[in-house]
């Protein structure tokens, strides 16, 4: 990403002075190390856990280059060409990215099926890409707690193009108001230091920001241009800094190795568990300085001579198009084999690659050097136009043709699955939001009973609300859910991967609700949750050994309700696939077999022999009858998604159900006294 043939030259004494023609082969060696850092994480290659910091050095590179190249052009002419600056950019940027934008869509529409691209979002993704603002549309992405796999989309990557861009688009209006407001024609080097100041400024804000917003949406902390222009105000003040005094304790035939190691150690040690970017972002972007305050000195190192060995200059040149290409490549290579080997994923990145250098070669290169488009501004500010709109043009028809596609008889099934879930409960009344810890318990059934059934866990125990419904009409139950998306009825803290701390309002929240059991004293309550929370085996056992015990004591029964079978892709997806384009994948690919037993399963099962009653339910049996789970029975779908089931298949199951709520019931049934009645504080009813 960033421009291979715009940089920046050795650093002088005092203030650097930036001229735009230097080329450093170092900087394109540092290009090459990123990318394929990137690839590498991406394709799932072992050792590149933390490849994802790839992304951090472009940026910091992006801030270096084009600080230099306004910097520079302002020590020349006083001012600057805005109109040269953006063509520059667009024909850098825009041709090689339309070019693989179109492909992808074409290819979109042979694999993925028009239910897919309407709930997936593909379409809406391809529309924010070409309008550079996909970050914008993947930060609020997260807020939907059963919004599809974002990774399964091939233009996720498109989100740092859309960060870069927002940063070209302001940063030289930034740089050329502060020298226009701090400037000082007669001393340059004051008006560098008033900048440098006023970058650092931004630098820290930013940087404040990001921590702020990991404890609030780590998903904004992670695309929104806010929380990421710390990084290429770091780039620029490499620029302005004086590197020899503020790195004057390190010498810089040393620096450059410290910094290597140092992305090194990053892309070892992180992982997908890494509370990123937060604090840990500081390793590869503080490294990536080193690297380039080692090559900016006059005097050759040795690690410029590695950063400039030809392999990685040649991978440096191609980064930008290579970068543009592995990611559709390997999703939806991934989309058509649904788990790849690694040599296959190997292959899908060496095919990226190929695409990669022909793009380079035959559009990348020739529209940025084409005389026409070079020899006049207008020329390609037009060209940018004309591209931006073939490319949402090109998008807008595709989730147009797909959302009429996805209503046909053939994909409708498919497309409504997405949908059918325990609708009456996916609301705030209900659920609350992600960050209340309150209790909003939601009344159903036999409502003025004095029997009470509750239904207490995550979206794993609300999918099992169509069953339980009829169920508590027949018996003549109150139903009374307390449900909360993404907490589990474990006793444990945990950390929850969108917020990117201890999910505190998840422990809150399970306080209150047994604490409303102990009111309501049910005749029944029924728990489940999901497996997939990133407990320890321990953590796991002790937890739910705590709240058995908490609900033995409050509830006259307990029926505990096995984990569903989890998919490892999106089942009405691979459906779907398969009624689209069945010549792409065979037809056993929409079914897995379901181990018999799990640790967790066990956890329970030892938990609730230890109370008369207390009772554990395995309804993966009706699920997955002999181990084998399919997406389709009959004209059902099963799953709504990987590891939830649809509203109608639930309905199905009610019978199997009832029958092992009658199990946990016994012969005898004892009715409590009316529960209390709580009208105010956090228990309150919403």
């Amino acid at each position: 990403m960033g421009s291979a043939t715009e940089q920046c030259p050795p650093v002088q004494h005092g203030i650097t002075k930036p001229v735009s023609a230097s080329f450093r082969s170092d900087i394109e060696g540092l290009r090459a190390i990123a990318i394929l850092l990137v690839v590498g994480y991406h394709a799932a290659v072992p050792g590149f856990s933390g490849g994802y910091v790839g992304v951090d050095i472009f940026f910091v590179l992006s801030g270096y280059l084009i600080t230099g190249l306004l910097v520079g052009e302002i020590d020349k002419t006083g001012t600057l060409d805005f109109r040269r600056f953006y063509a520059r950019r667009a024909r850098r940027l825009l041709p090689a990215l339309t070019l693989t934008l179109l492909i992808t869509i074409l290819a979109g529409f042979a694999i993925y099926p028009p239910s897919e691209v309407v709930h997936g979002g593909l379409a809406t993704t391809a529309v924010s890409t070409a309008a550079y603002a996909s970050n914008l549309y993947f930060a609020a992405w997260n807020t939907d707690y059963f919004a599809p796999n974002r990774e399964n989309n091939p233009f996720l990557h498109t989100w740092s193009l859309s960060v870069e861009e927002q940063f070209y688009l302001l940063w030289p209006l930034f740089i050329i108001l502060a020298f226009k407001i701090f400037g000082s024609r007669n001393d340059q080097t004051a008006t560098k230091r008033r900048l440098l100041a006023w970058m650092a400024i931004v630098a820290v804000v930013s940087f404040a920001l990001s921590l702020y917003w990991m404890t609030r949406s780590r998903s904004l902390a992670y695309f929104a241009s806010p929380a990421r222009a710390w990084e290429f105000a770091l780039g620029g003040l490499v620029v302005l800094l004086p590197l020899e005094a503020a790195f004057s304790w390190i010498p810089s035939n040393v620096s450059g190795w410290v910094g290597l190691g140092g992305i090194f150690i990053a892309a070892v040690a992180f992982d997908r568990t890494t509370t990123f970017p937060g604090i840990a972002v500081l390793l590869p972007a503080f490294s990536t300085v080193l690297v380039l305050r080692s090559g900016s000195t006059r005097s050759p190192s040795a690690l410029a001579s590695v950063l400039g060995v030809r392999s990685l200059q040649g991978i440096g040149r191609l980064s930008y198009s290579w970068y543009l290409w592995h990611w559709p490549v390997i999703v939806m290579g991934s989309a058509l084999l649904l788990a790849p080997s690694l040599p296959v994923r190997l292959g899908l990145a060496a095919l990226s690659l190929g695409l990669s250098a022909a793009t380079y070669r035959l559009v990348e290169n020739p529209i940025r050097n084409a005389r026409t488009l070079a020899g006049s501004h207008g020329y390609s500010l037009a060209m940018f136009v004309v591209l931006a709109i073939l490319g949402i043009s090109a998008s807008i028809a595709w989730k147009q043709g797909s959302i009429r596609k996805a209503q046909e008889p053939a994909q409708l099934r498919f497309n409504r699955a997405y949908d059918d879930f325990a609708a009456a409960l996916l609301n705030d009344t209900c659920t609350g939001k992600m960050v209340d810890s309150s209790v909003r318990t939601c009344t159903f059934a036999a409502g003025g009973s004095s029997s009470s059934m509750v239904l207490l866990g995550d979206s794993h125990a609300a999918q099992w609300f169509p069953a339980l419904e009829p169920i508590s009409i027949k018996r003549g139950f109150r139903l009374e859910t307390l449900v909360k998306l993404g907490c589990p009825a474990v006793n444990a803290p945990f950390v929850d991967s969108s917020l990117g701390r201890i999910f505190t309002e998840c422990e809150e929240w399970r306080g209150h609700a047994l604490e409303k059991i102990r009111q309501i004293r049910p005749v029944l309550t029924v728990v489940s949750s999901t497996e997939a929370y990133p407990f320890r085996d321990d953590e796991w056992k002790n937890g739910i050994n705590s709240i058995v015990k908490d609900l033995a004591e409050s509830s006259q029964n307990v029926l505990i309700l096995r984990d569903t079978p989890r998919v490892s892709f999106d089942m009405p997806s691979c459906l779907a696939r398969l009624g689209w384009r069945p010549s792409f994948i065979p037809s056993p690919a929409c079914q897995f077999s379901f181990p018999e037993t799990s640790n967790v399963y066990q956890f329970q099962r030892t938990a609730a022999a230890q109370y008369k009653n207390v009772f554990i339910a395995d309804m993966s049996t009706s699920i997955c009858p002999n181990g084998l789970c399919t997406g389709r029975r009959d004209d059902l779908i099963l799953y709504r998604d990987t590891d939830h089931l649809t509203a109608s298949f639930v309905k199905s199951l009610e019978v199997d159900l009832d029958r092992q709520i009658n199990r946990a019931l016994g012969a005898k049934f004892t009715s409590y006294p009316d529960p209390v009645l709580v009208s105010s504080g956090a228990f309150t009813d919403r």
